[in-house]
């Protein structure tokens, strides 16, 4: 199957896009193989984007809307990622949703390109659509994976959305997810943290534990 740098591939979009977009593709396309294939680790891209976002550079600003669109239009095709690019990914998607670098314009403005109906999410939620619809998958399927990758990174905020917290649990296999998740789902339907929560959470272990038991 495809990996990440093969499937992220800026050529996909050049025919239909000015010069300039696919000079910013190739650029994005870059991050994508720093942050799989060398010493870029997950935090250190999620500061790169935030550094994208916040600049008063419109280059910058639509180097990180490409990213978001390029991680958009492959969605489809996580179920393809091997499994240490796919626990990176979900780490990436879950920690983009936790540093609150998800706004409505950009979100918008990342998808003015993309074939998708933004009114089939709530456009401020579209993250955290495609790991709740992950988490739905069959527990020993990748994309379930991908998702609990992705909620391990925001599972301390996950207390402000109660509603999304009834989603989950109301997954029928939600009594499988992992100890750790359960317990901060289960309380943040109440909008609480579990009695015994410390900061940070320490979910690498629990990751590689998962990744290495699936692993082919």
């Amino acid at each position: 199957p495809d990996t990440p740098l093969q499937s992220m591939n800026p050529s996909r979009f050049s025919a239909r896009q000015p010069p300039e977009q696919s000079v910013i593709e190739k650029k994005a396309n870059q991050y994508f193989q720093k942050l799989y294939v060398t010493s870029l680790t997950v935090e250190m891209f999620l500061c790169k984007l935030k550094g994208f976002k916040d600049s008063s550079s419109p280059e910058d600003r639509s180097l990180f809307q490409c990213i978001l669109k390029n991680m958009f239009d492959e969605y489809h095709y996580f179920s393809q990622f091997p499994y240490k690019e796919l626990e990176i990914t979900g780490q990436l998607f879950g920690g983009l949703i936790n540093e609150g670098l998800l706004s409505v314009p950009d979100l918008e403005q990342a998808l003015k390109f993309v074939c998708l109906f933004v009114c089939s999410f709530v456009c401020c939620l579209l993250f955290n659509r495609c790991v709740l619809e992950a988490l739905k998958k069959p527990i020993d399927s990748k994309m379930f994976h991908f998702g609990i990758a992705a909620l391990y990174k925001f599972i301390t905020r996950i207390k402000e959305n109660p509603q999304y917290c009834q989603h989950i649990a109301a997954i029928p296999h939600f009594l499988s997810f992992p100890p750790l998740i359960l317990e901060f789902v289960q309380f943040g339907k109440n909008q609480e943290h579990p009695p015994a929560y410390f900061s940070p959470i320490d979910s690498a272990g629990a990751l590689r534990t998962l990744f290495s038991l699936s692993e082919v």
